[in-house]
């Protein structure tokens, strides 16, 4: 269920036609190897991206020769809670561009998107040493892009801008520092590598700063929500999502709504 009252989850069953394709950034259907093609089908036909989830790659069902083509369908196969959600965030961070949206509303893509925040950040950084600039003119393009990147964790936590964030940006500006004194006193120490050992503690200060503010955000006291809590908003406008019983083994999920 989405944390955030933009996101948006709707549940359907295979006998239901498919959902209005306007506002939906991707759908996920609970599959079997006898499982009708057409709803699925009939969603990728309209651009929308789609997760065949199964317990195996071999339990998806068969498409024909053209329908394979389609570059919109994909199969996400996991033997175990831990290993399909690994893969289902991984997927749905490819095929959705809004991806502190997508952390903000759902947890389990938050290692996926942050990971991929701090390493593009990271290598920003580390090339911003290859530049010719001016000496010392590098701190505060760094320092800037480490800001920018809390606040983008920050965002990808469910955290809006409120005083508590001057405290973070404090952090990174004090690491910041401390990074900027040790990549100096390695160049003293090594003459005639000074760019290599500039970029390396620009890129590995920077992953660092990154684990540290997961660290922060994942602490117990400021989590949201405790695991296996389930989020206070519901699938439409507070409207509480449809029971699904048992004997419906077989459905999918559309995930949509607000980018804010």
């Amino acid at each position: 269920m989405p944390q955030r009252p933009g996101g948006e989850v709707l549940v359907y069953d295979f006998r239901r036609a498919p959902h209005d394709p306007r506002d939906v950034d991707a759908a996920i259907m609970l599959v079997g190897e006898r499982s009708s093609v057409e709803v699925p089908l009939a969603y990728a036909r309209r651009g929308i991206p789609v997760a065949l989830v199964a317990e195996g790659a071999l339990d998806a069902p068969a498409f024909s020769e053209d329908e394979q083509s389609l570059a919109n369908v994909s199969v996400v196969a996991g033997s175990s809670r831990e290993a399909l959600l690994d893969k289902l965030s991984r997927w749905l961070c490819s095929v959705i561009d809004k991806e502190i949206a997508l952390a903000a509303n759902f947890p389990f893509c938050r290692d996926v998107v942050v990971d991929g925040m701090v390493r593009r950040c990271a290598l920003q950084n580390a090339g911003v040493t290859a530049l010719p600039l001016v000496s010392g003119s590098d701190f505060p393009v760094m320092t800037a892009n480490q800001m920018r990147l809390a606040l983008d964790v920050s965002a990808a936590y469910g955290k809006g801008l409120e005083p508590s964030r001057a405290l973070e940006l404090s952090g990174v500006l004090g690491l910041a520092l401390a990074w900027r004194m040790v990549s100096r006193r390695l160049v003293a120490v090594l003459p005639g590598l000074g760019l290599v050992a500039r970029a390396g503690v620009a890129l590995g200060g920077t992953l660092l700063t990154g684990e540290a503010l997961r660290l922060w955000f994942d602490a117990p006291q400021l989590r949201p929500f405790s695991r296996g809590e389930s989020s206070p908003v519901a699938s439409r406008g507070g409207e509480p999502l449809p029971a699904v019983s048992s004997a419906d083994a077989e459905g999918y999920v559309t995930i949509g709504g607000n980018a804010s």
